[in-house]
C-alpha cells in the first residue's frame, strides 16, 4: 500500500509522504471483507496466502504478534472484540500495552502512568466521559469507537485495519474518525478502510479494491469519474477485471 503520487481532493485535506495510503475495500457485506480484517488482526488464521508487514512474514501470527509488527485494528464490533465494557476508560486505553514501562514497573502496574496516559489520549480524541476511571459501558457509541481509535493509533502503527469504523456512531464522532484515518494517512502510514458506507469509502480512499465471493475483482485508483453504479456493477460480480487491469 504505497502511492508513488497522489493528487489532493478538497475533502481529504493536504497529502501526506508519498507512502501514505486508505485503501478502500468495496463490496456487498458477507463477501469475505470480516475475514479479512480478522485475519489481519490476528483474530482468525488464514486457508491460504501470505501475510508481509515491510517484508516481513507474519502470516498465522495471533493478535499480541501482529500488533508487535505494527498493525492496529479498529474492529467491526467494538462490543465483542474492542472494549472491555466493565473496565474503566484508562484500563481499556493501555489493553495492549500494560505489561510495558511506563505502564508497568519492576512487574507492577503503574497507575500513575496509566491515568497521565488516559488523560492525554482523552483530551487528544475529544473522548467525553466523566473521567477516566469511568467504564466503558457508560460511554455513548461515538465516545466508545474514540477510545478504540485512540488507542490503536497511539500505539504508532504501520497499518491501521479500520473495519466499519463509523458503524451506529452520530455524525460528529464519524467526522472525527474519518479526520483520523485520513491524519494517518497524510503522516505516511498505511490505512486499509472496510466499510459499507460506499460514499465514505469513495471519499476517503487513494485506491478502492472490490471484493466479490472473497476474491478481489476489481481495483481504481486516480479515477475522480468513479460512481457508485460502475462500482456496483463489480460488488455485484456484473464485471469483473482483469489481473492486468488490476496492476495497472
Amino acid at each position: 500500500m504505497c502511492l508513488g503520487s497522489r493528487a489532493t481532493a478538497p475533502d481529504r485535506g493536504q497529502p501526506g509522504p508519498l507512502c501514505g495510503e486508505i485503501l478502500g475495500i468495496a463490496g456487498v457485506e458477507g463477501n469475505g471483507q470480516t475475514e479479512l480484517a480478522e485475519i489481519l488482526g490476528g483474530l482468525r488464521q488464514p486457508a491460504t496466502g501470505e501475510i508481509l508487514i515491510r517484508g516481513a512474514p507474519i502470516t498465522d501470527k495471533d493478535a499480541r504478534v501482529m500488533r508487535q509488527a505494527g498493525v492496529a485494528h479498529i474492529p467491526e464490533d467494538r462490543l465483542l472484540n474492542g472494549v472491555a465494557p466493565d473496565v474503566s476508560i484508562a484500563d481499556n486505553l493501555v489493553a495492549d500495552r500494560y505489561a510495558r514501562p511506563p505502564y508497568t514497573r519492576h512487574g507492577m502496574l503503574s497507575p500513575g502512568a496509566i491515568r497521565e496516559q488516559a488523560q492525554r489520549l482523552m483530551a487528544q480524541f475529544d473522548i467525553r466521559a466523566a473521567g477516566v476511571d469511568a467504564p466503558m459501558n457508560s460511554l455513548s457509541g461515538g465516545n466508545m469507537q474514540k477510545v478504540i481509535v485512540a488507542r490503536e493509533i497511539s500505539a504508532d502503527p504501520v497499518l491501521l485495519v479500520a473495519a466499519q469504523p463509523t458503524r451506529g456512531i452520530d455524525i460528529g464522532a464519524s467526522e472525527f474518525v474519518r479526520q483520523q484515518l485520513v491524519d494517518q494517512r497524510n503522516h505516511g502510514e498505511a490505512v486499509l478502510l472496510i466499510s459499507a458506507d460506499l460514499a465514505e469509502v469513495m471519499s476517503l480512499s487513494d485506491r478502492i479494491a472490490v471484493m466479490h465471493k472473497g476474491k478481489i475483482v476489481a481495483v481504481f485508483a486516480n479515477r475522480p469519474d468513479l460512481t457508485e453504479h460502475e462500482l456496483g456493477l463489480y460488488m455485484l460480480g456484473v464485471k469483473t477485471q482483469s489481473v492486468e487491469e488490476m496492476a495497472a
